[in-house]
């Protein structure tokens, strides 16, 4: 049987849970003024995803949530100084250094359990592939409309193309629910696991 690390698995479902469900339009246009404001808001839900789906929460993992705000943090301030908006390949270079950072953090942090069972994680994991591609479907035909109308954004958002940020932004919504329906399922067994792991 084929055996996909949860934890790596957690990871990268938080990230598209961080970056596309909860990241509205408020958040985006705050992140991208120019205000550190809006990207600490960012990251910290980010993190805030992250320690509740782990399983010993905030505090035994501390330290694995202080590098994730860390890297992620540094990553999309880096982005923003060097004002990558509707720029494709720094979309994907961005995605990919996001990747490469849950990477590092899979790499020392292996054995970290998560809430969520494997076999709900990795639906969730596929799933998210449709916000994923429709964003960048987004991204890149952003860059392509700047450069035929540099003054012009409203293109950006009409017809079937500039729908597609929508899309992902909507279709991101389920993994939030089924990550709550869950939780709500399961909230008795959750309630004894936390207190059976801090003796209570």
């Amino acid at each position: 049987m084929y055996y996909f690390p949860e934890t790596l698995a957690i990871l990268l479902l938080t990230h598209v849970i961080g970056d596309y469900a909860l990241q509205t339009d408020s958040i985006y246009k705050l992140k991208t003024s120019g205000g550190i404001l809006g990207l600490a808001i960012h990251v910290t839900i980010h993190v805030l995803i992250t320690g509740l789906l782990l399983q010993l929460g905030f505090v035994q993992n501390w330290l694995l949530l202080l590098l994730l705000f860390i890297l992620h943090f540094t990553v999309d301030l880096a982005k923003l100084q060097i004002n990558t908006r509707f720029n494709f390949l720094a979309y994907l270079a961005d995605q990919i250094i996001h990747v490469g950072c849950i990477l590092i953090l899979f790499w020392l942090f292996p054995q970290t359990k998560t809430l969520l069972p494997t076999d709900w994680i990795l639906p969730f994991l596929a799933y998210s592939l449709i916000p994923f591609i429709t964003m960048t479907i987004w991204v890149w035909y952003s860059e392509k409309q700047r450069a035929l109308r540099p003054d012009d954004e409203s293109i950006l958002y009409e017809g079937f193309f500039g729908s597609m940020k929508q899309v992902s932004q909507i279709t991101a919504i389920p993994l939030v629910v089924g990550v709550a329906l869950w939780f709500q399922f399961q909230g008795k067994a959750l309630l004894e696991l936390v207190l059976d792991r801090y003796g209570l």
